[in-house]
């Protein structure tokens, strides 16, 4: 779980805030979204296959004739594998796609709160204006 908890969390960071940097750049969400994805996908999946290809071996080994009565370890590698590709779809598909929606959810809480602070202070200026008279 911590293997792929690391690999998961690391691969996220990444993707966002490269997509930040290239916001800060002055490109649009949707294009730096796009452009992020595509700058990101090697090292992404250099990140997973690398480890997938090394746990190849230990995955394997626990479907072989017979253990030598030592501890067995398929199962995680194998668990792993099929974590870290899941991931993967995550990561470069569903990622961005909550980033939109959380990115829209902030522009309109702060849409909303600017709208309630003006009209806040609208009727604080008509009730100062009233009190005066």
């Amino acid at each position: 779980m911590m293997i792929l908890i690391g690999v998961i969390v690391n691969n996220g960071i990444v993707l966002i805030d490269h997509i930040n940097k290239l916001r800060l750049k002055g490109l649009s969400r949707y294009d730096a979204i796009i452009q992020g994805g595509q700058d990101r996908l090697r090292p992404i999946l250099m990140t997973v296959s690398t480890t997938v290809v090394g746990l190849i071996p230990l995955s394997v080994s626990g479907s072989s004739l017979g253990s030598e009565g030592g501890a067995e370890y398929f199962p995680m590698a194998r668990a792993i594998i099929g974590g870290l590709t899941f991931s993967t779809v995550v990561s470069l598909v569903i990622l961005p796609s909550l980033y939109c929606w959380l990115d829209d959810l902030r522009a309109w809480s702060s849409a909303r709160w600017r709208l309630q602070h003006f009209a806040d202070r609208k009727q604080a200026r008509a009730q100062a204006k009233t009190e005066l008279i």
